[in-house]
């Protein structure tokens, strides 16, 4: 370059400009994409935990539920043992040796 050619500042302002606009754009765009890939997987966690504990929460039920039947078997064995220790047996004893049981 010698000292007579004009150098178009102008022109270098506008193109660096323009460069150092699309280089923050895309870094926006790219965190914006990010973000958004992470709503999803965070979202599709919630749904898998949100199964997971109404799972959880049907096992609960089922083991109460086993539990109070084991409650309920245990009382009436209870019943039958202390009708025959009295020598008396309960009505639900005698039920099930009338008909069958």
């Amino acid at each position: 370059m010698n000292s007579t050619q004009n150098i178009p500042w102008k022109r270098l302002s506008v193109e660096a400009a323009a460069i150092v606009v699309s280089i923050l754009l895309a870094f926006a765009i790219d965190t914006w994409w990010d973000e958004r890939l992470k709503r999803i997987e965070e979202n599709e966690q919630l749904i898998r935990l949100r199964a997971e504990f109404n799972t959880n929460i049907e096992r609960i039920d089922e083991r109460l539920s086993f539990s109070r039947m084991g409650e309920s078997s245990s009382e009436f064995f209870t019943l039958i043992e202390d009708g025959l220790n009295q020598g008396q047996p309960t009505s639900m004893y005698q039920q099930q040796h009338r008909y069958g049981f």
